[in-house]
């Protein structure tokens, strides 16, 4: 609480000040005004006049320009209490209120120093996985995206108009054999584009929906089908107005004319064949696979660094995730004197050994999966894993049958792993450059007399591969 002294004598934070005037009419009144601490009338506060030792309110007026008045019924002690908002409370001492006396005060409040919550999250959404491949390949400078939250603030509208608004040229286009008509996005807008009906490519959750040139009404229909989307069953839309623009994932054969590519909401239900589509959204691509790398062995007799080729298939399962089957295929030579402890105990009149080193073939089949990291982007680094299967076999010369050589095999299996990236190039190829490293143990070499020594092994390979790889899409593009 703060004392009651003369305006005059005091005019500090906190302080109510008054004068006695002489009565202005029967009765006693406060009057005043209620001010900040750096001088400013408050324009709004909320003032109550308390009276006797219980401070019991008597009267409770709001003011709107920071000024009061009261008329009050009987002389005595009262005091005032004034609540703004950002203010800190103020409740005087007793002030004395002559008879017939008109007292003029004025109030004064420090500001209340209450810290604001600086950053409230009103909403939070966690959105799908398809949406980091989108991201990246928005980073990286790919086309155009419109978000959710961009279709949210275009709602009421059609996705032909959203397509507009982006510079996307639609056209009513007639279907074959029934009056109805379709609006068809044209991405590349230039005249020789118009002329030849070059009408953007029309992808869903990555799944290309109808050729290029749609001369069928099955095709027709289903365009209709997508253009009648509605945009609060979007969750994101990518334009991309040729293949100059395209990532990878689109820059097939269609591209010239554009993509239109649509994400949808979880759990939105579009086409009445939405089972059909979304069987599609599981195995979109399939990625062949040549290439070679420089191979090199250690462990117990085992052969010299060689060169090795492969071929490999992929199925890309989920976002980007690849499983696939490989074979690869090396020639290594095995060291002179390895060929010659393997060889021990044959029976030289039928085996003819010559000395030296000894050429061996080797072969592994496998299983690999394989994860690319920022999918889309122009490069995008790889891990991947493998099983294995392998088999390894050297020739001897047959003394007594000169051209027919006698092959001793093993087989065996491994499992290896490796890390890389991949890197896009013209016409839709990727190189693909990766480090790996397997272990491969073999079974004893078949058919080798007992007392040779024994060619059971655990070799390790460490390798260097160079690939080209060909995505092909589900319908042959």
């Amino acid at each position: 609480m703060f004392p009651v002294t003369p305006i005059a004598a005091r005019r500090g934070v906190g302080v109510l000040a008054f004068s006695v005037l002489p009565a202005l009419a029967a009765g006693q009144t406060v009057r005043g005004k209620v001010m900040s601490d750096f001088g400013r009338a408050i324009e709004v506060a909320n003032i109550t006049v308390l009276a006797g030792a219980n401070s019991e309110a008597v009267v409770t007026r709001i003011s709107r320009d920071g000024t009061f008045l009261f008329d009050l019924a009987k002389p005595g002690n009262y005091r005032l209490r004034v609540e703004a908002l950002g203010y800190q409370t103020l409740t005087s001492d007793e002030l004395t209120l002559p008879v017939e006396t008109v007292v003029t005060v004025e109030l004064r409040l420090r500001v209340n120093a209450i810290a604001l919550e600086p950053l409230r999250i009103v909403a939070e959404r966690k959105e799908p996985g398809f949406m980091r491949d989108v991201r990246h390949r928005q980073r990286d400078g790919w086309g155009q995206l419109v978000t959710r939250e961009q279709l949210d603030e275009a709602r009421g509208s059609i996705l032909p108009e959203i397509l507009r608004s982006r510079g996307l040229r639609v056209e009513s286009v007639s279907i074959p054999g029934s009056s109805r008509t379709v609006p068809m996005p044209m991405a590349n807008r230039s005249a020789q584009a118009r002329r030849m009906g070059c009408y953007a490519a029309l992808y869903v959750n990555g799944a290309r929906q109808f050729p290029l040139t749609i001369d069928s009404e099955e095709g027709f229909s289903r365009a209709a089908e997508l253009m009648d989307i509605r945009p609060h069953e979007i969750e994101a839309i990518e334009i991309y107005k040729g293949r100059i623009e395209a990532p990878p994932e689109f820059a097939d054969s269609t591209s010239n004319c554009g993509v239109v590519a649509i994400w949808l909401r979880t759990g939105a239900e579009m086409f009445a064949d939405a089972e059909e589509l979304t069987g599609e959204l599981s195995t979109p691509r399939v990625t062949l696979s040549v290439g070679g790398g420089s191979l090199g062995f250690s462990g117990s007799q085992a052969p010299e660094r060689t060169v090795s080729v492969e071929a490999a298939i992929y199925w890309q399962t989920y976002q980007a995730l690849d499983l696939g089957l490989h074979v690869r295929y090396a020639t290594p030579q095995i060291p002179a004197q390895t060929a010659e402890s393997m060889t021990q105990g044959m029976d030289r009149e039928i085996y003819a050994v010559p000395p030296g080193t000894r050429p061996m073939k080797l072969w592994t089949a496998g299983f690999d999966s394989r994860l690319e990291f920022r999918s889309g982007a122009r490069v995008r680094p790889l891990v991947s894993a493998e099983l294995l299967v392998a088999g390894r076999s050297f020739a001897v010369d047959n003394r007594l049958i000169h051209d027919k050589p006698i092959e001793f095999s093993s087989l065996g299996w491994g499992i290896g792993a490796g890390a890389g990236a991949a890197f896009d190039v013209i016409n839709w190829f990727q190189l693909e450059a990766t480090v790996a490293h397997e272990r491969l143990s073999f079974s004893s070499f078949r058919a080798l007399d007992s007392s040779s020594l024994s060619t059971a092994v655990q070799w390790s390979a460490t390798s260097l591969r160079l690939r080209i790889n060909k995505p092909f899409w589900r319908d042959g593009t």
